[in-house]
């Protein structure tokens, strides 16, 4: 989520959501943990529905500490499996992803 918002900039829940594929109740209850452990601030959007998410300097600080290790475990895990497997795996989350947003059919 961090990376999201960092890559991003300041977005709405709404969109940050649709972005990562994550629904509201579990958008809301990390927001509400990273906003309380001082990484994300919350404000309100355009609107009072609306809540706008952005890095905070700590957020920035711990996102850039992490990635290396996140991206060393990435590496390992494409070194294990390998590159089709992993482009297989990825095409097939897509799907996944297409059939629950849109009602996508299997095989298209």
């Amino acid at each position: 989520m961090l990376g999201v918002i960092r890559a991003c900039g300041p977005l709405t829940s709404k969109k940050l959501g649709e972005l990562m594929v994550i629904d509201k109740t579990t958008l809301a209850r990390s927001a509400a943990l990273l906003s309380r452990e001082g990484l994300i601030q919350v404000n309100e959007g355009n609107d009072r529905r609306e809540k706008l998410l952005s890095l905070t300097e700590e957020g920035a600080t711990r996102f850039r500490r992490a990635y290396p290790l996140w991206k060393s475990v990435q590496n390992r895990i494409l070194r294990g499996a390998g590159r089709p497997v992993i482009e297989d795996l990825t095409r097939h989350l897509a799907a996944v992803v297409e059939a629950a947003q849109n009602g996508g059919s299997h095989g298209k």
